[in-house]
This record gives C-alpha cells, sequence and structure tokens, in this order.
C-alpha cells in the first residue's frame, strides 16, 4: 500500500530533500543523466568514426564496453545501496560523468576516450539504478517513470534539434562539451534535492514472500530480452534506411518526431492503469511494438518505412513505466527496480551484437524476426508477474 511505502522511506531516508520540491527535478535528471549519451550517440559516433578512421566493428565495440559497464554500475548500486546512502552513490556517480565527459572535450586519443565511455558507463549505471529504486522507494513508480520518461525524451529533442548540428559542425569535441553541461547542472539539481535513503533489507522470510529466485529470474530475463530487442532493431535502422534509399536527414528527421510524440505517450499510462489495470496496457504495448519491429523488416515504401520508425521510441517509452510498475509492486524495497536497468543493459549490449550475426547469416529481413521473438520471450517472462494490481502500489 501507499503507506507501506511511505512507512519504508521514512525508515531509510536521511532527510535530505525529502519535503523539498528540488525532489523530483533531482531524480529525473538523475535518470536523465544514466541515458544522457543515447539521443547523440548516432551523430557522436559517426563524429569518432570520422576523426579516427574506425570500422564498424571498433564503434560497436565501444558502444558494448560502454552498455556492458552500465550494467555492472547497476549492480554495484543494488550491492552497496544497502550499505551506503543511494544519495551519496548518485552524487559520485554524476561527478564522475561530469568530469569523464569534460575530460574527452580536450582528448585526442581514442585509446582513452574508450576506457572512458566505459567509466561514463559504471557512472550512468548507478544514476539509472538510484532513480528506480527511489521511484519504488517513493511508492510511486509507475508515475515517477512517466516523469523519467518525459524528461528523456525532451531532452532527447532539444538534443536532435539543436545539439546534433553542433556536433557536425564542430566534432566530437562539441558533443561532449554539450553533455558536460548537462552533467553540471543535473549535479546541482542531484545534491539540492535528489532524497538520502538506503535500499531496505529484508529477511530471509520477506525476500520468500516478495522476491523468490523464480521471480526474480524471470523479471531478470524479461528486461534483458527487450533490451535485446531494443537495441538490435535500432543498430539497423540506419541500415534499413539506406538500403530503401533513405536519406540520413530524413530518418533523423523521423526519430526526433518519434521523440517529440514520446514527451506525450508516457501521458497515457497512469490513467490506463487506473481504468484497466497493467496487464493489458502492457500486453497492448508488447503488440504495438510486435507489429512495429516487424514492420521495419518488411516495409519497402520509404513513407510508410519513416511512419513506423516513427513509432518506434514513443512506444518502448510507453511499455517501460509498466514494466517498473510491476517490478516495484513486487519488491517495494527497491532492489528488483534497481536491477531493471542493469537487465536492460545487458540486453542492450549483446542486442546489436545477436541481431548482427542473424543478419550475416538471413540478411537485414531477419532484425525484425529476432526482435519480435525477444519481445514474446519477455513478456512470456513478465506475465506471470503482472497479476499484482498497480493502481494504488505503483
Amino acid at each position: 500500500s501507499d503507506e507501506k511505502h511511505r512507512v519504508s522511506y521514512s525508515e531509510h531516508s536521511e532527510g535530505v530533500g525529502i519535503a523539498g520540491r528540488a525532489v523530483l527535478p533531482a531524480m529525473i535528471l538523475c535518470h536523465v543523466s544514466g541515458l544522457i549519451f543515447l539521443p547523440l550517440m548516432p551523430v557522436l559516433f559517426e563524429t569518432l568514426a570520422q576523426a579516427y578512421f574506425l570500422s564498424p566493428l571498433q564503434l560497436g565495440a565501444i558502444g558494448s564496453v560502454q552498455l556492458g559497464c552500465t550494467a555492472i554500475g547497476a549492480f554495484l548500486l543494488t550491492r552497496l545501496g544497502a550499505g551506503i546512502s543511494c544519495r551519496a552513490l548518485v552524487v559520485v556517480a554524476i561527478t564522475v560523468e561530469l568530469l569523464v565527459n569534460s575530460a574527452c572535450v580536450f582528448l585526442e586519443s581514442i585509446e582513452i576516450i574508450s576506457v572512458l565511455r566505459g567509466v561514463a558507463g559504471l557512472a550512468e549505471g548507478v544514476l539509472l539504478a538510484g532513480a528506480s529504486a527511489g521511484a519504488v522507494i517513493k511508492g510511486r513508480t509507475a508515475q515517477y517513470f512517466v516523469y523519467y520518461n518525459i524528461g528523456l525524451a525532451l531532452f532527447a529533442v532539444a538534443s536532435l534539434v539543436g545539439g546534433a548540428g553542433v556536433v557536425q559542425q564542430f566534432g566530437y569535441s562539441a558533443g561532449f562539451a554539450l553533455i558536460a553541461v548537462v552533467n553540471f547542472t543535473s549535479l546541482l539539481l542531484i545534491y539540492a534535492g535528489f532524497p538520502g535513503f538506503k535500499l531496505k533489507q529484508t529477511s530471509d522470510d520477506e525476500i520468500s514472500n516478495i522476491v523468490d529466485t523464480h521471480q526474480l529470474t524471470k523479471a531478470f530475463l524479461a528486461l534483458v530480452f527487450f533490451g535485446v530487442a531494443l537495441a538490435g532493431t535500432q543498430a539497423f535502422i540506419g541500415r534499413f534506411s539506406e538500403s530503401h534509399g533513405i536519406s540520413v536527414e530524413a530518418i533523423s528527421f523521423s526519430l526526433g518526431v518519434g521523440w517529440s510524440i514520446a514527451i506525450l505517450t508516457p501521458l497515457l499510462v497512469m490513467p490506463l492503469i487506473n481504468r484497466a489495470g497493467v496487464v493489458i496496457p502492457l500486453i497492448v504495448g508488447y503488440l504495438i511494438l510486435f507489429f512495429i519491429v516487424v514492420a521495419l523488416s518488411l516495409l519497402e515504401l520509404p513513407a510508410m518505412f519513416l511512419i513506423v520508425a516513427a513509432l518506434f521510441t514513443p512506444t518502448a517509452l510507453f511499455i517501460q513505466p509498466l514494466q517498473f510498475g510491476v517490478l516495484g509492486a513486487i519488491d517495494p524495497g527497491g532492489r528488483l527496480a534497481a536491477l531493471g536497468p542493469a537487465a536492460i543493459s545487458v540486453g542492450s549490449a549483446t542486442g546489436p551484437v545477436l541481431v548482427g550475426v542473424a543478419v550475416g547469416f538471413w540478411g537485414l529481413g531477419s532484425v525484425g524476426i529476432v526482435a519480435a521473438g525477444m519481445l514474446i520471450l519477455s513478456i512470456v517472462s513478465l506475465y506471470p508477474l503482472m497479476n499484482i494490481s498497480l493502481t494504488d502500489r505503483s
């Protein structure tokens, strides 16, 4: 219940920023900072490739290292957050991210930049897990993820509209400088408002009643499969557009429209939960995404492809608050939700590789088949956990 969540939260809080108005902005920026590299990644990677003559394999390796370290960072918070204040861990993480991205502005060694992307990934994992756990501890998981995704979509649109042009004109240093500016703003707000709490310690009896091994495995696998489907598809959207004769500007515009739509789609989540519960909206969201990934592989008409590509991101961001709402309802202590970003990062790191192997054997048409199969595995793993009502508890 909400009362149970409030009690749990007050027990572990340190009185920092709990009643202040800066709490929600701080938590939103914590989540956005964990994903800050995502919207600018295609443009930044392209400028890095041009500056250092990198092959697609080298670029993919850098991306996989960063995402793999993101998973490790999220795991670290779930282990350390029971004994150390999550507020302290998050403040250290955003400081590290700021320093790393500031350093990348001035570096001219791709080897050092690659290592620092891994360090940034660790910090981003801590930030994502901290924001996820905080949403659960506050007792309003789905609502907070709605805010998180709206904040991320707003940042993505601003990045695509303004940041992409700056990076293309002035190179990757300008991109890292823009990210560092946002990091600095995030550090100020996180320090001012992020609440102090520790992940709830549970007894063996509570673990058996709240999160048993089966539930933990199913939840983790569901998000791993989901991450594979998302990253595997995203990695080849550019290749699809090229095969259809679609320009880079056109696909960038389509993805920008998608992020713009994604500002609004999370707003549908809470009214649907209150009216229909979580099961039906989540299944419908998965079905829509299923048809989108299949259509991206099959559609050959450029106009239709661009429309479907624009719907990819808002659908994914509609699904995510529902997924984490399920995790928060199962484990009010926040550990399971903190593991969520790690699971998605594991899937995101392996998705492009798995789908790339399939493309090598069966061509581009296999992208949709693999992604659709992963979505089926994801919903099958998550479905047994979805019979918990989220109307009052998320």
